[in-house]
């Protein structure tokens, strides 16, 4: 899945957890990018996505990056 979201976007537009560099024990997150529904003790986005990630997942998932960036 990884691979396939690098073919689209950048390390500075998604930063994967375990690529993430931080000094705090968690790393905030806008989205988690899960094959399976969770919930999160936070307001963090939740996007459950097929695996592998299908056209429509990863049409959800540019909305979400299109979203923030106009959020700014």
């Amino acid at each position: 899945m990884k691979s396939q979201i690098r073919k689209y976007y950048s390390e500075d537009k998604i930063v994967f957890c375990e690529d993430f560099k931080n000094e705090r024990p968690e790393p905030e997150c806008d989205l988690i990018f899960s094959d399976y529904p969770i919930t999160t003790a936070g307001d963090t986005d939740v996007l459950v996505c097929h695996m592998p990630p299908s056209r429509r997942d990863f049409l959800q998932l540019r909305e979400f990056v299109h979203s923030k960036k106009r959020k700014g």
